[in-house]
């Protein structure tokens, strides 16, 4: 992988969950309340429409998902199985931690009650419970993945998943558009025909800090968004971008986007 992504080897997850995953409504540096809502209901929006047609044994493959778990709980009922992968051992651990319900495992239950009372309405006592069980029922591999390998989960997963999800991977992990573009051949072989991509990043950045180390990000566009998707083999059906209206004390990008593509 690029030297980007090998900078994650020693990040510090704990402090990175702590800070900018305590609560979906915190006030986090880096990440406006406003903007994490965005993302929320995209992402909540995005399986109520597109998963009521989704196969009975569709699978989700969360690809480069880091630490964090946040992103897939809106995906729970549409999905029979997900597979969850990221580059660095210890992304891979603390979600191993979660589903074994380890002591040192980070807290997602304010994630859970926002997704399922907040954003789909359901205020039965036990429903975020009832949804983390379902995650960690369906959640049946963590796994070791590199985006800029011809086969970013090694060999045997071919066709193998009829959605991906992507939360801030390629800005991190690739240093270039080719790259993105690389990064994207390889995922779409792993989807079935008619499959989908669904993508949320940053865009107009160069870095971003967590305790004051400084990390790389591809600067993206709208443009070069649609660009790389159309070359790596998708058309895009959706693109939305949401715009910081003040700049980041600990970051420079401009905003986030969320993507939604099919396999051509």
């Amino acid at each position: 992988m690029s030297s980007s992504a090998a900078d994650y080897v020693s990040f510090d997850n704990s402090s990175y969950l702590n800070k900018s995953y305590s609560h979906p409504k915190a006030q986090v540096a880096n990440f406006p309340p406003a903007m994490r809502a965005f993302l929320m209901e995209h992402i909540h929006n995005f399986y109520r429409q597109y998963g009521k047609h989704f196969a009975a044994d569709s699978t989700l493959l969360e690809f480069g998902g880091g630490p964090v778990l946040a992103y897939i709980i809106s995906a729970v009922p549409f999905v029979s199985s997900i597979v969850f992968s990221d580059y660095c051992a210890d992304g891979r651990t603390a979600v191993q931690q979660w589903k074994e319900r380890a002591s040192q495992a980070h807290d997602w239950t304010p994630f859970f009650e926002y997704v399922v009372r907040e954003l789909e309405g359901d205020e039965s006592g036990d429903a975020a419970t009832v949804r983390a069980r379902q995650l960690r029922e369906k959640l049946s591999r963590v796994i070791a993945c590199d985006a800029l390998k011809a086969e970013p989960l090694g060999s045997g997963y071919d066709k193998a998943f009829n959605v991906i999800s992507i939360s801030f991977c390629f800005e991190s992990a690739c240093r270039s558009h080719s790259q993105v573009v690389t990064a994207l051949k390889g995922l779409a072989r792993l989807l079935r025909p008619g499959g989908l991509l669904r993508i949320n990043g940053v865009f107009g950045g160069t870095y971003y800090k967590v305790n004051g180390r400084e990390f790389f990000n591809l600067t993206q566009t709208k443009e070069s968004l649609r660009e790389s998707l159309a070359e790596g083999g998708f058309v895009c059906k959706e693109l939305e971008l949401f715009h910081l209206e003040v700049a980041l004390s600990n970051a420079d990008y401009k905003g986030v986007y969320h993507a939604v593509a099919e396999l051509i």
